[in-house]
Parts: structure tokens; C-alpha cells; sequence
């Protein structure tokens, strides 16, 4: 092929070219006089000649370049950037010369090499940001992600856009995420002494992903820093953002009901305005994440911001949920570390039922858990507690008949003894009752299964 497209390229040519054998598959073609145009026609007249043998892709350059020229050496690099950018942009065609996407090669190559300085170095120049992840609705800071970032001593703070597809290509991303895990892993153990319960979630590339050893490396981490493998969420996903509110309102309704269906937790990202959050508000995804809630920082401030109480995150949420929740009855839901539910190892399941059409009004994470079932709004309470088409018998009980009647049903539905306590509260106005059921006994059944997975 090699030798047939070296007889085709010397009958094509012009009385004044010259051609060349360069390296590997490259040939060079001096065109001396010649016009784009012209060289373009060249170039397909190729194309035309060879098209049962090859693909062909091809880098042009002009020359004298500038009012200085330019040596073959310099020109030849030139040519050989024109043809990368065909070979990227689907191959078999034409690119000329572009001196910003040579720049723009010079400076990967460059940021290539002290990427690789950097990893040598003790990963120096890379950090640690976290952002953080709240549950909607109540916008309880419940983990962070951590987002990496590099500081290059030529250009300083570096765009991820920039250094991760760099560490992709070259496959460093996997030195590079195994650092990442540690960092992440300690710094969440770290918070987890510090402040109780706390996730961490961490961004999986494609090329991680191949290493069959992958899940072991994340487990092994995770233990050798003391944290649960269930505090630690892995990230391989794409933003979305909600600007066609309509549209994007029905799409994301139809994936959170397929991931809730498959018991996946979904965590929203990019959330910056608030007609957002309204929006999300409305399909309770299991977390919300974006610069609405706060940007990416040092784990510093981020613990300054977010966990200590007298951080400006608490003052922010306590506003929050004052104007959208005041008069949806959720502050009279009871804290995990209520009296009427001390003693207990497993969170209470919780939720609000509307007296006069039994319709549910909120459940929380343990609730939904149990009944698998996520986008609760229109359904009835026996429908999601129980399966059933017609509503309990305990549903039109009073007080103390209530809560006997609510314990045995649980005991009978999910295998486990539980204490059930009701009252009546105010909810968005609206007449209702509001259940919990606590877990006592030491056996594990079906309620323990799902509360624990």
C-alpha cells in the first residue's frame, strides 16, 4: 500500500513538487505556488485515486508561515498538528494549520509531562474540594462529594476541563484516583469522629473502571480508614441541567422512578437557582448537590461553612426551610434523638397521613425504604404500607386502638416488633396524622433487611 500510494502521489503531481518519505505511514508533499483551493483539489484528487486501497487523512500548512519563515523542521510540526486534528475529527479528510490548536498541543504536552513530575512528587499540586450533598426537601447535609483540582506551578489553578482528560488519555487517572479515595476516605473518617454520621462521595473514571480490582481497591481503602463501604458512594455520571423546566421536569420524574424502582439513590447535581430546587422539591430525589447549597472548597472551610453549627450553612437552611416548610408540619416531626425514640438502634420509620382522604403527605427516608416506594404524592397510606386497594381497619381507630392495631400490622407486614405512636398535627393546613413506628425487638426480619441495605 506504502509503495502504490508513492507511485500515485508521483503521478499527481506537479512539475514542481517534491515528495517525501518521512516516517512510519507519513508522507510529505512540497506544493509550491499552490492555493488552498488548489490544495485542496490535490488532496481529493488522492483521496479518488486510492479510495480501493486506504483511508487518507492529511495536514496542510502555508509557507513562508510569517515574515521570518519558518525551517522544514518547524513546518513539518505544523503539518503533523493539522493532521492530528483530521485524525480527531473523524479521519479520511483535510485540516489546515491552525496556531491556536498548536498552542493549545504545545501546552498539553507540557502540562503532560508536569502532570507526571507531579504524581512522581507525591501527587504535589493536587487537592482535595468538597462540595455538599443534602437531602431535598429538609436540606439536611447528609455527605459531601469530593472534587479534584490542580495547582500547576507554571499556570497556576488549573481547570478539571483541562488536567482530567489529560489524566485519562495517558491512563494516570489511575495513580491519580487512588489517591483521591485515601484523601477522600480519611477526610470523611476524620468528619465521621468528628460530627457523626457522613457520606463521601468520589468520581470514577471509565479507565478505573476496567481494573478488575476496582471494588476491592475502594473496599480495602474504605477499611483501612475506618469508614462502612455504605458511606461511600462511587460517581460515574453526566450533569443535567433544568432550564426547559417542562420538559426536563417529566424526564427526570421518569428516571427517578425507574432508579427508585430499582432501589438506586439518586443525587441531583448542578442545582444553582432556586426555581431549581422548587422543581426538585416537587420529585424528592434522595440528595440535591450544586452551587445553590455551595461551591466546591477546601475541606477547611468546607468544615468551617457546613459542619460546625455556628457555620454559615445552618443560618442559610434554617431560612430555607422557614419559606418553603414552615406550614408543612415538618418541624413537628421528631429528630432521631427525641426522647419518645432513645434506646432504639434503628431509625423510626415516619410518616403524615391526611385524616379525611388517608392520602400521604410525607414519609421519610426509613418509610420509603421500607416500602420501596419513592414518589409518594396522590398515593392513599394503605396503598404504600400495605398493597391493599381498600383502607385498613386501624385507619378509622382512635388513639391507644390505633397504635395497638398499627403495631400488630407492622409486625405482620415486615417480620418486626415495633412500638407505633400517632398524633394529630397541622400539615400545610390540612387536617393529619402523624405515625411512628419504632423497631424494639432483637430479631431481624424483612424490616431490618431493607432499613440495612
Amino acid at each position: 500500500i506504502l509503495k502504490r500510494t508513492a507511485e500515485l502521489l508521483d503521478e499527481i503531481k506537479h512539475e514542481k513538487s517534491s515528495i517525501y518519505r518521512l516516517d512510519g505511514d507519513h508522507f510529505g508533499v512540497d506544493l509550491p505556488g499552490f492555493s488552498k483551493r488548489d490544495t485542496v483539489e490535490f488532496f481529493g484528487q488522492l483521496q479518488k485515486r486510492t479510495e480501493s486501497l486506504c483511508e487518507f487523512s492529511g495536514g496542510a500548512v502555508y509557507y513562508p508561515y510569517d515574515e521570518n519563515g519558518k525551517d522544514a523542521t518547524i513546518l513539518i510540526n505544523y503539518a503533523e498538528s493539522a493532521l492530528l486534528r483530521s485524525k480527531k475529527n473523524g479521519k479520511n479528510r483535510l485540516s489546515f494549520f491552525s496556531s491556536e490548536d498548536y498552542q493549545d498541543n504545545t501546552l498539553k504536552i507540557e502540562l503532560q509531562k508536569e502532570l507526571r513530575e507531579s504524581i512522581r512528587n507525591n501527587f504535589e499540586g493536587f487537592e482535595l474540594y468538597y462540595q455538599p450533598q443534602v437531602t431535598s426537601n429538609g436540606y439536611r447535609l447528609r455527605g459531601a462529594e469530593a472534587l479534584l483540582r490542580y495547582h500547576s506551578r507554571k499556570r497556576g489553578f488549573m481547570s478539571p476541563v483541562v488536567f482530567i482528560p489529560l489524566l485519562e488519555q495517558t491512563e494516570m487517572i489511575v495513580p491519580v484516583g487512588q489517591w483521591v479515595m485515601k484523601q477522600a476516605f480519611s477526610q470523611c473518617a476524620k468528619w465521621r469522629r468528628k460530627y457523626g454520621d457522613f457520606n463521601i462521595s468520589v468520581n470514577v473514571s471509565y479507565i478505573q473502571l476496567k481494573d478488575r480490582t476496582i471494588i476491592q481497591t475502594v473496599l480495602d481503602t474504605a477499611r483501612e480508614s475506618g469508614i462502612p463501604a455504605s458511606a461511600v458512594t462511587l460517581e460515574v455520571t453526566e450533569s443535567m441541567q433544568l432550564q426547559d423546566y417542562n420538559y426536563f421536569n417529566r424526564l427526570l420524574s421518569n428516571m427517578l422512578e425507574l432508579t427508585q424502582e430499582a432501589q438506586i439513590r439518586v443525587c441531583c447535581e448542578g442545582v444553582e437557582e432556586e426555581e431549581e430546587l422548587q422543581c426538585l422539591d416537587t420529585l424528592s430525589p434522595e440528595l440535591i448537590q450544586g452551587y445553590f447549597f455551595g461551591k466546591p472548597v477546601p475541606a477547611d472551610e468546607f468544615e468551617k461553612t457546613f459542619l460546625c453549627k455556628e457555620g454559615t450553612y445552618h443560618k442559610f437552611v434554617s431560612a430555607l426551610r422557614q419559606k418553603y416548610h414552615t406550614q408543612t408540619g415538618s418541624e413537628q416531626i421528631p429528630k432521631g434523638n427525641s426522647p419518645e425514640l432513645a434506646g432504639y438502634s434503628l431509625q423510626a420509620v415516619i410518616y403524615v397521613v391526611d385524616k379525611q382522604n388517608l392520602e400521604l403527605l410525607y414519609m421519610n427516608a426509613e418509610a420509603k425504604q421500607v416500602t420501596g416506594i419513592y414518589n409518594y404524592s396522590g398515593c392513599k397510606c394503605f396503598q404504600v404500607l400495605t398493597g391493599r386497594a381498600e383502607p385498613c381497619e386501624q385507619c378509622v381507630l382512635p388513639g391507644e386502638d390505633f397504635e395497638k392495631a398499627g403495631s400488630k400490622m407492622f409486625y405482620e407486614l415486615y417480620g418486626r416488633k415495633a412500638v407505633v405512636r400517632e398524633r394529630s398535627i397541622q400539615w400545610n393546613r390540612r387536617e393529619s396524622r402523624l405515625i411512628i413506628a419504632v423497631p424494639v425487638d432483637g430479631t431481624y426480619g424483612l424490616l431490618d433487611q431493607k432499613l440495612n441495605q
